[in-house]
C-alpha cells in the first residue's frame, strides 16, 4: 500500500500558507490548500487527505467549527489533525475533545512542522493498517 503523502493546509494568512506549502512540498508531499473552512470542505468532498493542518482563527467560520464537523464524521475523524495557531487563548483540553493529534504554535520552526507532519502521516498509516486487520 502506498505511503500517505497528501496534506491539506487550512490557513488564511498567505505568507504562512506559502511557507507551510513550500516546506512540505520540498519534502515531497502532495499539498492542498484552503483559506476558509468552506474551501476546506469542498476539498474534503473530493479527496481524503492523510493529514490536516488547521488554523483556528479563520474568516467567516472558525477552525473550531471544522473540528466539530470533523468529530461528527467518521471519515473525517480518521484524518490526523494538527492545529496550527498563534492564539494565546488556545485550550489544549478543548483540542483533546476534538481528537486533535498535535498542536503547533505560530511562529514555528520549519523543522518542527516537518517533524509533526511526519508523525501525523505515520499515525494515519498505522491507523489504516489497524483498520485492515
Amino acid at each position: 500500500m502506498a505511503e500517505p503523502r497528501c496534506i491539506l493546509i487550512v490557513e488564511d494568512h498567505s505568507d504562512i500558507l506559502r511557507i507551510m506549502q513550500f516546506v512540505l512540498e520540498r519534502d515531497g508531499y502532495d499539498v492542498r490548500t484552503a483559506t476558509t473552512v468552506r474551501e476546506a470542505l469542498d476539498i474534503l468532498d473530493t479527496c481524503e487527505p492523510n493529514l490536516l493542518l488547521l488554523d483556528l482563527m479563520l474568516p467567516e467560520v472558525s477552525g473550531w467549527e471544522l473540528l466539530a464537523l470533523r468529530a461528527a464524521d467518521p471519515r473525517l475523524l480518521r484524518i490526523p489533525t494538527i492545529v496550527v495557531s498563534a492564539t494565546h487563548r488556545f485550550d489544549p483540553e478543548e483540542a483533546l475533545k476534538y481528537s486533535v493529534f498535535a498542536t503547533l504554535r505560530k511562529p514555528f520552526e520549519p523543522a518542527d512542522l516537518q517533524a509533526l507532519a511526519r508523525r501525523g502521516l505515520q499515525a494515519f498509516a498505522a491507523q489504516r493498517e489497524d483498520d485492515q486487520e
